[in-house]
C-alpha cells in the first residue's frame, strides 16, 4: 500500500495498492499580479499578458499615425529595459497617450499611484 497526495488537490491521502496508477485533473497556477504604473519597466508589462495587451492596444489606438509607419510592439520590445513613461516621452502626443494608458491600467485594476505604492 502507498499513500498519494496530489499537488493542489485534497490533502487527504489516496490509498493505492500495487500496480500502475494515473491521475489527471485541471491544475490552475495562480499568477501573482502586482500593480503597475508608467514608472514600471516595459519588461514588467511584457510579463503580464493582460497589461501588455492593454498597453499595446491603447498605444496603437492613440498613436495610429505612428503605427502606420512602425510597429509599436517592436519599439516597446527593443526598449524593454526602459520605463513606460520614458518610451512615451520619445513618441508624439505623449500626454494624450499617458492619460489613455493610465485609464487602461485603472480599468484592469492594476494601477499603482507613482510614489505612493499600491492603491
Amino acid at each position: 500500500m502507498a499513500s498519494v497526495i496530489l499537488p493542489a488537490g485534497s490533502r487527504t491521502p489516496i490509498e493505492v495498492g500495487s500496480g500502475r496508477h494515473h491521475w489527471s485533473y485541471p491544475y490552475h497556477v495562480e499568477r501573482s499580479r502586482h500593480p503597475l504604473s508608467l514608472d514600471s519597466l516595459i519588461s514588467e508589462f511584457i510579463d503580464d499578458p493582460e497589461a501588455w495587451t492593454a498597453v499595446l492596444s491603447t498605444m496603437r489606438k492613440h498613436l495610429s499615425a505612428l503605427a502606420g509607419h512602425m510597429d509599436i510592439g517592436t519599439i516597446m520590445l527593443h526598449n524593454s529595459d526602459m520605463a513606460l513613461k520614458q518610451v512615451l516621452s520619445l513618441l508624439p502626443h505623449a500626454d494624450e497617450s499617458r492619460s489613455a494608458l493610465e485609464a487602461a491600467l485603472i480599468g484592469l485594476g492594476r494601477w499603482r499611484v507613482e510614489g505612493k505604492g499600491s492603491e
